[in-house]
């Protein structure tokens, strides 16, 4: 992590250190990730990733290839944000926001839709659960 943070200081804004940032801070959290939220509050590894896959989710993609439609990283920023917003800080309409921003990204992939299905089940919401499932059932297989 230190050596990311370096990097950041030495490029600003740069995508790739940030989604980093954000998968090492995660993955420092790791199953105590719950706990040490509670704990540690805004200086717990969850909130330090959640920013960092936030901020690389803002970014607009630079020189994407001819044909390429979607920034790969900024996608899965994108739903690396809306699990950490749903599982561990409990902000819904975080989650929501990030699942339907990467659904708006690429509509034909159906990870968004399953997700925002999955959510609404687990929140007993069963209609707009079903209507999200549908969606992304309804999504040929990659």
């Amino acid at each position: 992590i230190k050596l990311l943070r370096q990097d950041l200081e030495d490029m600003p804004g740069d995508p790739r250190t940030l989604y980093y940032l954000g998968q090492e801070h995660l993955e420092l959290a790791g199953d105590q990730a719950v706990r040490e939220l509670h704990n540690r509050g805004e200086k717990s590894s969850v909130v330090k990733a959640l920013r960092y896959y936030r901020a690389r989710a803002l970014l607009l993609p630079e020189g994407l290839a001819e044909g390429y439609r979607v920034d790969e990283e900024r996608y899965w920023a994108h739903l690396k944000a809306a699990e950490i917003c749903e599982r561990y800080v409990k902000d819904f309409h975080c989650a929501r926001s990030m699942w339907t921003h990467a659904l708006r990204m690429d509509p034909k992939r159906a990870d968004a839709a399953f997700y925002l299905g999955q959510h609404f089940r687990l929140i007993k919401m069963p209609r707009q659960s079903i209507g999200w499932l549908t969606v992304a059932s309804a999504l040929p297989m990659p």
